[in-house]
């Protein structure tokens, strides 16, 4: 389902001890008859509070910006809704300049404690936090960065190849969590906060708000079907052009102990899953999501799924 624009406020400066301080402010909010239309009747509620989180996976993309001046790429959001409103963050895609893809996932609880590999877990021993997976260039393979609150990388995790699963098609990763509450609640406004060389605050201020140009928000569901006691949640991430055939596409979901307890399908006749293709500027091929219910208790909060 695609999702109205957000609109963006108008930016402030505030000069201080030689820096700019550069205020930006996000507005996650329908623009537009229809869509305000539908939230005064349905009485839905896209998004819930404000926050001005740095670490929200809607605003770590642009940390790279904050730091170093160092230029974004093209930005996308993409939300996750099922059984109430409002919605959750599933997270943030990035084309970058070097054409690698990257992905920020809006999980609550980021630590990496073990990996879902060809049906067995890999124990993680890290202090740190997942910030975002990479793509590389020809989608052959990509590798998660994990940062320590400091900024630092101390965990090296190995290179992982994709799976060529049809003709321009690949498998990325899948993401299983036990419930939507494990990812960010949508907020209705993200402020964005940080300091720049005076020289240098135009350009990065125009870099932001070219990250965002022309992106159309994407809201993942289950459609109609509810999420149910004793059922977790599926995302398969493929990487393949816009008229691919979802409906061939394989379901990578665990369901071997220890990782996942009790497995069952959540339907007799097979898997009901939603695909939702995303788009990029400067980037032919779709971030095709594919989300899915099942039957079963996972061990942890969320797995990251590789193979």
């Amino acid at each position: 389902m695609k999702l109205w624009r957000s609109k963006s406020k108008k930016k402030e400066f505030v000069r201080t001890n030689g820096q700019d301080t550069i205020v930006f402010k996000l507005a996650l909010k329908p623009t537009g008859v229809f869509p305000r239309l539908f939230q005064l009747i349905s009485g839905a509620k896209f998004g819930q509070g404000k926050t001005t989180s740095m670490s929200c996976a809607l605003a770590r993309p642009y940390k790279q910006l904050f730091e170093s001046g160092k230029p974004i790429g093209r930005i996308n959001y993409v939300f996750f809704k099922v059984n109430k409103w409002p919605s959750h963050v599933l997270g943030s895609l990035c084309f970058t300049l070097g054409h690698r893809l990257l992905f920020y996932p809006g999980l609550m609880e980021r630590k990496v404690n073990w990996l879902y590999s060809k049906n067995t877990f890999q124990n993680i021993k890290s202090t740190g936090f997942v910030d975002h997976l990479t793509s590389e260039k020809d989608f052959a393979s990509w590798h998660m960065t994990v940062l320590e609150l400091d900024g630092t990388k101390k965990t090296h995790l190995q290179s992982s190849k994709t799976k060529t699963v049809s003709k321009n098609t690949v498998f990325w990763f899948g993401l299983s969590i036990r419930d939507p509450n494990v990812l960010e609640t949508t907020p209705e406004e993200l402020t964005l906060v940080f300091h720049s060389p005076p020289k240098d605050s135009d350009r990065r201020i125009k870099s932001l708000l070219k990250a965002r140009e022309n992106a159309i928000f994407h809201l993942t569901t289950l459609n109609k079907i509810s999420l149910n006691k004793g059922e977790f949640l599926h995302f398969d991430f493929f990487i393949g052009p816009s008229d691919l055939d979802h409906k061939k596409l394989p379901c990578y979901v665990p369901i071997s102990e220890p990782i996942v307890s009790g497995y069952a399908q959540a339907f007799k006749e097979g898997t009901h899953f939603r695909s939702h293709p995303v788009s990029l500027e400067g980037i032919e091929e779709k971030t095709w999501v594919v989300v899915s219910k099942h039957v079963g208790r996972l061990s942890d909060k969320a797995i990251f799924t590789i193979l």
